[in-house]
């Protein structure tokens, strides 16, 4: 069966699928650690890479040299930390309304890896207008884990959500799907690959090309320059509901409908 034909039956056959139930939201991707090198947060790897929430963050991040660096761990919703920290069973990476990162990681080889060292001018930030991480970590076994740096550039950033519409909404932006903005995406999944274009009429192109550009919304799961099936089937989910809304939570960082 090719793709239109897979194409044709997901459009009719929508309500049968379940899709995923989150994905990581993180866009620049790369901390560094002098010890342990490059720390990918959003890796290549299916089901792989950190998801910012309002309270804390979860997923796993992923170093050549250390391997899976996990922000959570298997509980968490104390209240008021998501993470209690107390214990081997409740840890994790807890987020503050005021851009502070506290708590612990946890890395096989590296060991726990603390967000909010007691060392002077440490600990790490997230800027919420910006979705920028910055600032240092601590980890006995491997030092310090940097977030941010101006030369040789590199940061972690998640998505901000505030007033966004999706890659796939942009004729006319009007958070809604229509399906003339659907048909494209799925131009992308016929043809395999996309590229930042700014020429082209959605900001960007199809097959391989410059990549230096905030990748497509429904490219997600993992982001791979691809629109993958179940992500198009994402996509007509929204398409098929009246319009969507920026949400943080969303397996893609939107929802169906309009916002409350």
């Amino acid at each position: 069966m090719n793709r239109l034909k897979i194409v044709t039956s997901a459009l009719v056959w929508l309500a049968l699928f379940a899709l995923p139930a989150q994905a990581s939201n993180i866009t620049d991707r790369y901390a560094w650690s002098e010890t342990a090198g490059w720390i990918n947060f959003r890796p290549p790897h299916e089901n792989a890479g950190v998801t910012v929430h309002n309270d804390h963050l979860e997923g796993f991040a992923y170093a050549g040299n250390i391997g899976w660096i996990r922000l959570g761990g298997p509980s968490g919703g104390d209240s008021p930390d998501y993470y209690a920290n107390t214990d081997r069973t409740d840890w994790g990476v807890n987020r503050d309304g005021h851009g502070n990162l506290s708590g612990y990681a946890w890395s096989e080889a590296a060991g726990w890896i603390r967000f909010d060292p007691p060392h002077k001018n440490a600990g790490v930030t997230l800027d919420p207008s910006t979705g920028k991480f910055d600032g240092y970590a601590w980890a006995q076994n491997i030092g310090w884990i940097h977030f941010s740096n101006a030369e040789p550039r590199y940061n972690v950033a998640y998505r901000t959500l505030e007033g966004k519409e999706h890659s796939a909404d942009y004729n006319p932006q009007d958070l809604g799907i229509s399906l003339s903005e659907l048909l494209r995406v799925i131009q992308f999944y016929t043809l395999g690959t996309l590229h930042c274009d700014p020429d082209g009429e959605d900001g960007y192109g199809t097959g391989n090309g410059d990549r230096n550009c905030p990748p497509h919304d429904s490219d997600y799961n993992p982001q791979d320059w691809e629109i993958r099936l179940s992500e198009l089937l994402r996509l007509v989910q929204l398409y098929n509901l009246p319009g969507y809304h920026p949400d943080p939570e969303g397996e893609d960082g939107f929802a169906a409908g309009p916002e409350n």
